[in-house]
């Protein structure tokens, strides 16, 4: 996260939009452990490995996975790192003694401890991550676990509806993102989803694959994550028109029909999940 530094006078009111992104954060964890019945994704490696003291989540973000595992676990001791300064010092704000934070690029912090675990989190990372780098940090986070120790890897999909507005202006927010760097890769989702099943099998060789598709309609919970996907992107205009093809009179005419489809119309989607976890043998 903290690669926004380099755009942060694109954010009018940059506070108030990480606060924004922390709670949406919060709101996918809780559809992600519903949909699971559990922070840990895998049933199987669950029943295996029921005791938890010491477990990381890497790319933290808002801590929500964070909040949700200690609460499971009640004697476990999280270590949850993240490069935003903003998603850390919102996780700070639940002032929980069993969550130790850290403000720090994921290799440096590798770098720089030796801890090892028995549970390691890893959420919508490798998609930020170019090949070769995947290898390195899973390899890395094979070393850190116990014997027995878990890493739970996963990735989801972009949103997909019938709202192709919506669509569209999410497709020109992902080429700024590209354009600026704040994604390494321009692999497909789908595409970061098999690198990330083929990386885990390769170097844990023990592997449980647990995927979901999230459904979107306007009697879901669902729903809200794409109604606030949509005000994130409105409020991106400046970044999306500086770093990617999109024009002002087509981002604004964009808006107005996407706005327009999700009052008038019934809006329909899907969200793919997918979640592997790798077992140290």
């Amino acid at each position: 996260m903290d690669n926004l530094e380099h755009v942060k006078e694109m954010y009018l009111n940059l506070d108030g939009t990480w606060v924004e992104e922390c709670r949406r954060l919060d709101m996918q964890n809780e559809r992600y452990q519903a949909l699971f019945g559990s922070a840990r994704y895998s049933e199987k490696y669950r029943s295996e490995l029921q005791v938890i003291s010491r477990c990381a989540d890497f790319g933290c973000g808002s801590g929500s996975w964070s909040r949700s595992i200690v609460k499971e676990y009640h004697n476990c001791i999280v270590d949850s790192v993240d490069q935003s300064k903003e998603a850390i010092a919102y996780l700070d704000s639940f002032k929980i003694d069993r969550i130790n934070t850290y403000n720090n690029d994921i290799f440096k912090f590798l770098k720089s401890s030796k801890a090892q675990y028995d549970l390691i989190n890893l959420r919508w990372v490798l998609c930020t991550l170019e090949s070769k780098d995947r290898e390195l940090l899973i390899k890395e986070l094979h070393d850190r676990l116990y014997i027995g120790g878990i890493l739970q890897v996963s990735e989801g999909g972009r949103s997909f509806t019938n709202n192709k507005p919506y669509n569209r202006l999410g497709r020109y927010y992902m080429d700024a993102c590209y354009a600026t760097h704040l994604l390494e890769s321009r692999e497909e989702s789908d595409e970061v989803q098999v690198s990330m099943l083929s990386l885990v099998d390769k170097i844990f060789g023990e592997t449980d694959i647990n995927a979901k598709v999230i459904t979107f309609d306007k009697n879901k919970v669902e729903h809200d994550l794409l109604i606030w996907d949509f005000e994130f992107l409105r409020n991106m205009e400046k970044f999306i028109l500086d770093y990617s093809t999109c024009s002002e009179d087509e981002f604004h005419t964009l808006v107005t029909e996407a706005d327009d489809f999700f009052k008038n119309n019934p809006v329909f989607g899907y969200l793919n999940f997918v979640s592997v976890s790798g077992k140290k043998i």
